[in-house]
């Protein structure tokens, strides 16, 4: 797949439901789809471009504004990596549509934690709460099944005894289809955006060894997640 049919298919793909998605897309397909192969190259103006078009026409919602600062790393030329910065992708008015949500428990090894069965614990009061008088913070929490298809799948914890012993409860206001997992991996005291959609799918072997390599784990990396509010 060349860079022309790549945005053709984002463009009309049913797969590709958001612009994190898509951006997510087009990482994976300049890095780890050729990792063994000469690197596949963006063309910028193209993808800013294509993107534009779809933001309007799928009537996308733009990047929370944490995702100034969380730039992409992409081979515009060959062998040489440059940072895409999000700039025109990021909404900048309020009320924001989205945020993004830091676990808690962000110092674990991310790989290690997806490869068992754990718990990522999150502070969240959802607009739609506007009063609470349960004990502890408002919340969830999202636990890893390990899986040897999937690699690993997040659930979220909506049972009260899930919340036994733990200073966070949850409200059902807070829903699983609003969320999107990302990684952020620390380079260099820059955080840097690493996609995790489309991975399962370009591994289709030794899937376990690769993602090791990838979940590179430093101090300040960690998952999060954007969380849609309406």
């Amino acid at each position: 797949m060349n860079f022309d049919e790549l945005l053709k298919w984002m463009s009309v793909s049913e797969s590709v439901t958001s612009l994190l998605m898509a951006l997510e897309a087009v990482c994976t397909w300049n890095y780890y789809y050729c990792v063994n192969v000469n690197r596949k190259i963006v063309h910028a103006s193209k993808l800013q471009t294509s993107l534009t078009e779809m933001i309007a026409r799928k009537s996308w919602m733009l990047l929370p504004p944490e995702f100034l600062t969380s730039p992409f790393r992409l081979y515009f030329e060959r062998f040489k990596l440059h940072f895409l910065h999000l700039e025109p992708y990021c909404a900048t008015d309020t009320p924001l549509l989205s945020v993004v949500l830091k676990p808690i428990n962000t110092c674990q090894d991310p790989f290690s934690l997806l490869s068992k069965n754990s718990t990522l614990t999150f502070h969240f009061k959802h607009p739609s709460v506007t009063s609470c008088n349960l004990p502890g913070k408002c919340g969830f929490i999202l636990k890893t099944v390990p899986s040897e298809a999937a690699l690993w799948k997040l659930e979220l914890c909506t049972e009260k005894e899930d919340y036994n012993g733990i200073d966070v409860h949850f409200h059902e206001e807070v829903r699983a289809e609003n969320m999107h997992v990302f990684f952020i991996k620390v380079i260099d005291d820059n955080d840097l955006f690493f996609p995790l959609t489309w991975l399962s799918c370009i591994y289709s072997s030794d899937k376990r060894d690769k993602w090791k390599m990838a979940f590179d784990f430093n101090i300040g990396s960690r998952l999060s997640i954007v969380y849609k509010l309406k």
